[in-house]
């Protein structure tokens, strides 16, 4: 993020301001994530996930984050965080998961510290 964007953004701690630059950089990992919100692609991702990601033309970095399913890393390279759980999603971590991850808690500790996600 050029340090202008950064000055006027003010971000809180542990925020990843988004902005066109940035969100220019992740476009393969946020096209990806798109991508599997279509019931083939999401298909073909659950049936073979590594061959899915290299499909959509990630570069190495990016299928490694893609791998290792890090929502943080994600977002801090500029992914849009709307595209975020589709990943997850695809393979059965959903929401709810991804969320946790982000808190840095495991599913289990962050349903029994939020009980309004049980109440939906």
């Amino acid at each position: 993020m050029k340090s202008l964007e950064l000055a006027s953004a003010r971000p809180s701690s542990g925020t990843y301001p988004l902005n066109v630059s940035l969100a220019g950089q992740a476009y393969g990992e946020s096209e990806c994530c798109r991508s599997l919100m279509c019931r083939d692609r999401g298909a073909a991702f659950k049936a073979d996930e590594e061959a899915a990601v290299r499909a959509s033309g990630l570069a190495e970095a990016e299928v490694a984050i893609a791998r290792s399913r890090d929502s943080q890393a994600m977002a801090h390279d500029g992914q849009d965080h709307c595209l975020v759980p589709p990943a997850p999603d695809a393979v059965g971590v959903g929401l709810k998961g991804t969320t946790a991850q982000r808190w840095g808690e495991t599913l289990e500790t962050f349903s029994r510290t939020r009980p309004v996600w049980e109440q939906r």
